[in-house]
């Protein structure tokens, strides 16, 4: 009962979510695993395009996400996504408050991973250090740097002196150019 509490508390879950189960695995010749089964506790949830408060309609089959490791466990969490239906009849599933709905990975194990590969400016060795494959770390940059460039106001911003510069990329001859805002040190897109 308290392993629930606790995880409840550390994942910050809002209103309706709970932690409903918590096991500690030991599978052979692997790291030890945390898994947390989270579940939608109210028959209600609220359609975010349209504002509407709508009734559950179903459960989706159950999805498992990689999360932090907990204390040297790897760590993931299951859920059933409540899927609600609308006053016009559609079905759909209700946004999730620890992952993006096509993600594997929780967002904060995609924040971490964001500062692994500042750290180690290698997509490779970050994906060692998260025990991830090279494909999920490269999708998770991909996606922070789509995330940052979308905050930015670029037609707002006087851009006063430009650099270009190419990166080698790769092994070989494989070059990209980089243009960037020399006074303010950020890439332009």
């Amino acid at each position: 009962m308290e392993s629930k509490i606790l995880f409840q508390q550390l994942l910050n879950l809002p209103e309706g979510w709970k932690v409903s189960e918590v096991n500690f695995v030991q599978p052979r010749g692997s790291r030890p695993q945390v898994h947390i089964r989270i579940a939608y506790d109210t028959d209600q949830g609220v359609d975010v395009a349209t504002g509407e408060l709508c009734p559950v309609h179903d459960y989706r089959t159950e999805r498992c996400w990689g999360h932090l490791d907990t204390m040297g466990y790897q760590t993931y969490i299951y859920c059933r996504v409540p899927r609600i239906k609308n006053s016009d009849g559609k079905i759909v599933s209700l946004p999730l408050p620890w992952a993006a709905d096509n993600e594997r990975h929780t967002h904060a194990f995609e924040n971490y991973a964001v500062i692994v590969l500042k750290a180690t400016h290698n997509q490779t060795q970050a994906g060692n250090i998260l025990n991830c494959s090279y494909e999920k770390v490269n999708r998770v940059m991909h996606r922070a740097v789509e995330r940052g460039m979308e905050r930015r106001k670029l037609e707002e911003d006087e851009v006063i002196r430009i650099g270009i510069d190419e990166k080698s990329y790769k092994k070989g001859h494989n070059y990209a150019t980089v243009i960037s805002d020399s006074e303010k040190k950020e890439s332009l897109k």
